[in-house]
This record gives structure tokens, sequence and C-alpha cells, in this order.
């Protein structure tokens, strides 16, 4: 595969934790810039095509083997040449002149073979992290304990949701786990290739827009939509009931200043 030709297409992936506000800026590009966000493509059922989730599965069902991971997403030489083809397929049909997609932590982990493509390709990658990383780890909690498929409930969107009980250990395990994927996007891609952004920022400041725009190359005013920061539930503390017994058992352990 050249590498050469690779790096000027109007495509970047947007990576990041879980509740790092993706879907956020994934909301303010599709109604306010000319940027399409494809969604978290490599969700791994080919059924689910809500905002194309699942697209690069569907696009290659017929070429993946039964045993995804091991033998499609961790040969090279496959992973390579078929990631290349689908983003020249979305460059190509693309509604937008920009186009982007999801990537989530736990895809690196799962698909590990991605990152090396990333960088292989010279992909631009724009980061997003969280300042306050209790309130993600405990919105994550949340949502993965209560969230309902069948009745379509999300906790985080809901002023009338119960609050409930999370076992520390388990939002000290989250923390860390998204403090190293952090610290390993940041060191893993180079300035040119890689703009680091944080949450909170976003909703502070139009500066960072800016700092996002020339990055990406989209066109347009951005106006952060405050009411749409309300519905992810990003600050999740009313939904826990021992949200103080965390805090210690984190403060305690060193993964949360005192």
């Amino acid at each position: 595969m050249q590498t050469a030709d690779k790096t000027d297409r109007p495509f970047f992936i947007i990576v990041g934790n879980q509740r790092s506000g993706t879907n956020y800026i994934r909301d303010i590009f599709m109604r306010q810039t000319d940027i399409y966000p494809y969604g978290e493509v490599f969700f791994p059922d080919v059924h689910i095509t809500h905002n194309f989730d699942g697209h690069f599965f569907q696009f290659y069902r017929d070429k993946i083997a039964e045993d995804k991971y091991n033998i499609f997403f961790n040969n090279g030489v496959i992973f390579d040449a078929l990631f290349s083809s689908y983003i020249d397929e979305i460059v190509q049909y693309s509604p937008r002149k920009i186009s982007c997609f999801d990537v989530k932590s736990d895809c690196f982990l799962t698909v590990p073979r991605l990152y090396e493509c990333i960088e292989l390709m010279n992909i631009r990658v724009l980061h997003l992290h969280r300042r306050d990383r209790l309130g993600r780890a405990l919105s994550q909690a949340v949502l993965d304990r209560c969230f309902n498929v069948d009745e379509q409930f999300n906790p985080t969107r809901s002023n009338t949701a119960p609050s409930v009980e999370l076992d520390p250990a388990l939002i000290a395990r989250m923390l860390s786990a998204a403090d190293g994927f952090d610290t390993f996007i940041t060191k893993r891609y180079p300035a040119h290739q890689r703009l680091s952004v944080c949450y909170e920022d976003l909703l502070e400041s139009p500066s960072h827009w800016e700092k996002i725009r020339n990055f990406t190359g989209f066109t347009g005013d951005i106006r952060p939509q405050a009411a749409f920061t309300k519905r992810q539930g990003l600050g999740t503390k009313s939904r826990v009931s021992n949200y103080d017994e965390i805090v210690r058992f984190l403060t305690d352990n060193n993964l949360l200043a005192p």
C-alpha cells in the first residue's frame, strides 16, 4: 500500500474514550458543518445501521471470516488493504466535502491493527478527552448499568432516572483505563497528525473550535449547543447514590486529587 497519496484526503477519525464528547461533536458536525460523520463504523453488529453504525462490517460482510477479529482485523495485509479501500469509498460517495467516523478506546483493544494502520496511512486524528475524569467514568458506569435496549431507555438522558450504587473499584478501573488510552494516543500520534481537545474547553471557549476548523478543514461558524450537553448527561453525580464513598476510595488509591 502506498501512503503518499493517502495523506491529503478529506477524511479524519474521531478518537476518544466512551463518554468523552464524541457524540456531541459528531452532532455539531452533522448540523453545522460540511463534514459528514458516519458514526461508529466498527460496531460489530452488521444489522445495526442507525447513523451508519456497523457500516464497515456491512460493506465487507462477504469478505469477513467467521472469526472476525483474530483472522480479519489482526491480519495486517488484509486489514490495511480493506481499510484503505473503505475510506476511499467513503470519500468518493460522501454527501459532503469532508467525512469522518468514530473510533472508541475499546475498539483499539479489539482491533490492535487499527492504530498501526492509522499511523501508516497518516490519517488525521481528532482526539477528545475529558477534564472531569470522574464525571466521565460515572457517566459510563451508569449507562452500562442501566441502559435498556428493549425500552430504549438511556439513564444519562433522563431527569427522572433513579440513582444507582456503583462499585468504587469499577470506577477506579475505568479511570485508569481511560487515562492509559489518552496517554497512548498522545504519545502514538505526532502533533501534525493529531489534535487533542478537551470536551469542557469546547463548551467554554470558541478558540478551541477554531483549532478544530483549521485541523479538519471545515468551513462555517460553530455555535455549540448547551442543551445537547445536558441531554448527554455528562455530569452524573446526581445519578450515583454512593458518590462520596467512590471519591474516598479513589483518593485513598491516589487516582483522584484530594
